[in-house]
């Protein structure tokens, strides 16, 4: 789940997954996968879901789409070096 949620991350970032479908998806994928990504790697569980569910929701409400791929590529990087 873990690489599965990365890889999504990854497909936002690279174009290839909209942007209000993600900011949407991401924060369900994370709920619906919690107890699994949590037992695969607890640190990059932390990281995704301490700040991930508010930069997608900030992002629902206005917040310009470059800050939004910015803040989410800060967070991409962070669990990508414990991944």
């Amino acid at each position: 789940m873990i690489k599965q949620a990365l890889d999504m991350i990854k497909s936002f970032l690279n174009g290839k997954y909209e942007a209000l479908a993600f900011s949407y998806d991401f924060p369900e994928f994370l709920i619906e996968n919690y107890d699994e990504m949590e037992k695969e790697n607890t640190i990059v569980t932390d990281i995704l879901n301490d700040n991930m569910p508010e930069i997608c929701s900030e992002y629902e409400i206005g917040q310009p789409f470059d800050e939004f791929k910015q803040k989410t590529k800060v967070e991409y990087d962070k669990a990508k070096e414990y991944a």
